[in-house]
């Protein structure tokens, strides 16, 4: 490792990562630190030590970003298909469809869902179960919410939009389960601006096939190939604790390893991928915005873990109703509850789209319980509850769960696992820091051009926006 460099990025996340490859692509070569000895934060797949060969999907026990099973982007707009042009990383991707199948009990109701902006219509009448005379009146409310201006709808919830615009109790009641959808909890205070920018778009499903690692580390280590092809580096086990600045300009970061040993790294330029009030932890408060500073402080706020459920099974369960094998696809199972429509959780299996997940012959469960932004769990016992709750649909639902299950781990994954955060009216970082020369932020804290996309979207756009301000730079 060397004294100095062009550009330092804190974090091996996903949006650090597409923006090192970019730059390293282009020319510059970048240095990448990351605290754990693992890349790719949430969207890693991990090995489990207890079980050689099973890949837990949930990342790093000690990441510092959220994230999902699926790589999450903005229906047709694919900002991360765009990312990996740009950075010539060789990634295969597979759209997921549906985007998921929702369970409702104690209906029994198993609806399959996309949420193409053309299926609106199927969506309120065979998932939502809106009546006939109702089902105009909520795509109305939609295209009605579509056209308003989302920044000036930052502040207002939608419940307040909802009251002032929709009678009909029904489309108000559908508007709150799509949102008890995007894990943001309670639904009535969602931002109605970010509603109206997600109104625009919604949001699909994709997965990477990779043939030299599992699970979604298949949209991380390709840009972590570009980075070190190029001359990059990235070094792992490298905390970073300050990142210096003189007079208003960024002179480069303090890193330790995991001796403590500390040592500075010289940079005019330092690309931070932490959440933003992580951010706060290594860069001087009184150098920033008062506004930015508050404004983290408060996204803080919400974020919530989620409990996951990993079982090695010596083939894929059999359902209950008619004795068959249905689970062909990486589909996401999504239970909601009661007419409340409370979040039950959900499931799938990982090995039906990347082999690596688990030995050859043997299927990987990950099932997942979270607390939708309402902050942590209480204890390890609360969230094992709220997972086994699950689990028992789940034995209803496949009459050989038990039967086919060979081993099975509890995985508590700590916030900011669940990024509620999207959906506040509060306003996130931007990509270049105003007062700091040389400090920008990508990720799932940063304001991005067109407001919301997918949680990986905001990722990609962040990093392939900041790539290019630094680049002219250098020109």
């Amino acid at each position: 490792m060397k004294e100095n460099y062009d550009v330092v990025i804190v974090g091996g996340g996903y949006g650090a990562l597409i923006c090192g490859a970019i730059l390293a692509k282009n020319g510059i070569k970048p240095l990448v630190v990351e605290r754990t000895d693992t890349l790719g934060g949430t969207q890693a797949a991990v090995e489990i030590p207890k079980h050689e060969g099973y890949f837990t999907q949930m990342g790093h026990r000690d990441k510092h970003d959220a994230g999902d099973v699926y790589n999450v982007m903005g229906f047709g707009v694919r900002y991360a298909f765009e990312a990996s042009k740009r950075a010539g990383a060789d990634i295969n991707y597979m759209i997921v469809r549906p985007l998921f199948l929702g369970h409702k009990v104690p209906e029994g109701r198993i609806t399959p869902i996309d949420m193409d902006p053309k299926e609106l219509g199927s969506i309120a009448r065979n998932y939502l179960q809106l009546p006939p005379e109702s089902v105009p009146r909520f795509l109305e409310a939609l295209e009605r919410l579509s056209k308003e201006d989302a920044k000036k709808l930052m502040p207002v919830t939608i419940g307040e939009w909802l009251s002032a615009n929709v009678k009909d109790e029904l489309v108000r009641d559908a508007f709150y389960h799509i949102t008890i959808a995007c894990y943001f909890w309670p639904p009535d205070k969602m931002s109605a601006g970010r509603w109206a920018e997600m109104v625009k778009s919604f949001y699909e499903l994709a997965l990477p096939i990779d043939p030299e690692v599992p699970g979604l580390s298949g949209i991380i280590e390709p840009y972590a190939r570009v980075i070190r092809k190029n001359g990059g580096e990235i070094g792992l086990n490298l905390k970073t604790i300050e990142v210096v600045v003189e007079d208003y300009e960024v002179k480069g970061i303090v890193v330790q390893d995991v001796s403590a040993c500390t040592w500075e790294i010289k940079a005019p330029v330092v690309v931070c991928q932490l959440n933003i009030w992580d951010a706060l932890d290594i860069i001087d408060e009184n150098l920033l915005p008062k506004g930015l500073v508050e404004n983290a402080r408060e996204l803080s706020k919400h974020q919530g873990d989620v409990m996951t459920y990993n079982a090695g099974l010596s083939r894929i369960p059999t359902r209950r109703v008619d004795n068959k094998v249905v689970d062909k696809s990486p589909v996401w199972n999504r239970l909601q509850r009661g007419p409340g429509w409370e979040y039950g959780g959900g499931w799938f299996f990982p090995s039906l789209y990347s082999e690596k997940t688990a030995p050859k012959g043997k299927h990987l469960l990950c099932a997942e319980f979270g607390t939708n932004g309402q902050g942590p769990f209480k204890s390890f016992k609360e969230a094992k509850e709220g997972l086994d709750s699950l689990l028992g649909y789940m034995r209803e639902y496949y009459k050989d769960l038990d039967e086919v299950t060979e081993w099975s781990e509890y995985f508590l994954n700590k916030a900011p696992t669940i990024a509620d955060w999207i959906f506040t009216g509060i306003p996130l970082a931007p990509m270049k820091c105003p007062t700091i020369n040389g400090l920008y932020f990508v990720g799932q804290t940063v304001e991005v051009p067109g407001g919301f996309i997918g949680l990986h979207d905001i990722d990609a756009k962040s990093a392939m926006d900041v790539a290019e301000m630094i680049l002219k730079g250098k020109r």
